[in-house]
């Protein structure tokens, strides 16, 4: 009798530790997909950031200097005066 309720002492051990150790393992995947996820995520942050500091130095410039900058980057517009260097396509 002894024996058998060592035996089913034992294999509900081991089934205890298994379940345990499976369950660790399983934590530990979902705790790297959740580390590559905030990995990614403050990279588009701080994709974010840069844009707010470059829109936030365009608000700081003068308004005939932001037309004017508006006009070359967007519209393509240039005054007389720049340089314009275009690339040869073969």
């Amino acid at each position: 009798m002894k024996k058998k309720s060592k035996l089913w002492i034992r294999f509900i051990f081991l089934a205890a530790f298994l379940f345990i150790l499976i369950y660790m393992i399983s934590l530990q995947l979902h705790l790297n997909k959740l580390q590559k996820e905030r990995n990614e995520l403050s990279e588009i942050v701080d994709t974010y950031k840069t844009s707010i500091a470059d829109m936030e130095r365009e608000l700081l410039l003068p308004k005939e200097e932001y037309i004017a900058k508006y006009a070359r980057e967007v519209l393509g517009h240039y005054k007389y005066s720049d340089i314009i260097f275009k690339e040869k396509i073969k």
